[in-house]
């Protein structure tokens, strides 16, 4: 997952160059606790504890899935349009990769 609720339950992106710094981090979807991972093979993202199972953040996403959440966040919000990453929406129990919150039609 690319965000993560701090304990002031603020989203942050793992990107943020803050990310690194906080402790408490929580899975948006389940609150369980989930940590940074920074490495060669995939870009920054949040993964649960081992142990912490999850049912509505999967995990084991590629680099290039990541990347393209990424791509399509930013494309849309330099157009002006409201989005979000991985926002859970409670009432259907799901977790689109980006929402896009707009009135006009696409």
């Amino acid at each position: 997952m690319i965000i993560a609720l701090t304990q002031t339950n603020e989203y942050i992106q793992a990107s943020d160059s803050k990310a690194p710094l906080l402790k408490g981090l929580r899975c948006p979807g389940c609150e369980k606790r989930v940590f940074l991972k920074k490495g060669e093979s995939k870009i920054p993202h949040f993964s649960h504890h081992p142990k912490e199972a999850c049912k509505v953040f999967s995990e084991g996403e590629t680099r290039e899935h990541l990347e393209g959440k990424l791509a399509i966040y930013n494309f849309f919000k330099k157009k002006g349009y409201m989005v979000k990453l991985e926002a859970y929406l409670k009432n259907l129990n799901q977790r689109p990769d980006i929402l896009i919150e707009s009135k006009k039609k696409l």
